[in-house]
């Protein structure tokens, strides 16, 4: 599922978070970071994460199936925003390949997001 703006860009993952939340309250899966700032996910897109798949899906039932909400208390705001894009990048591709594109981050995040991306066994 691609969403896009009337321009064709990309939206920024706050209005992805915010366009979860509004069109799916009960299905979307609330991350938490460090700080306390709330972010949305699509469960189809939290797919791509074995970690979260096993935390809403998986047997035994965790607490995090009935609340939907998951706190990542060890990675900062804008970690988990990128972990998120990252996630949603990659169901974008694979539902639409012709919108594949490099995925772009800074290069001073690369190590809190091989921490990231181990946690979330992405």
């Amino acid at each position: 599922m691609a969403i896009q703006t009337r321009t064709d860009k990309r939206l920024s993952m706050v209005d992805v978070s915010l366009l979860v939340k509004v069109n799916n309250p009960d299905r979307a899966l609330k991350l938490v970071s460090m700080t306390g700032r709330e972010y949305f996910i699509t469960p189809e897109a939290a797919a791509y994460s074995k970690t979260l798949s096993k935390l809403i899906t998986g047997s035994p039932v965790f607490p995090e199936n009935e609340t939907r909400t998951i706190e990542v208390p060890m990675l900062s705001d804008e970690v988990l925003e990128k972990t998120i894009d990252c996630l949603h990048f990659q169901l974008r591709s694979e539902l639409d390949p012709s919108m594949a594109t490099p995925f772009v981050f800074d290069d001073e995040m690369v190590l809190d997001l091989l921490v990231a991306s181990d946690f979330f066994q992405m």
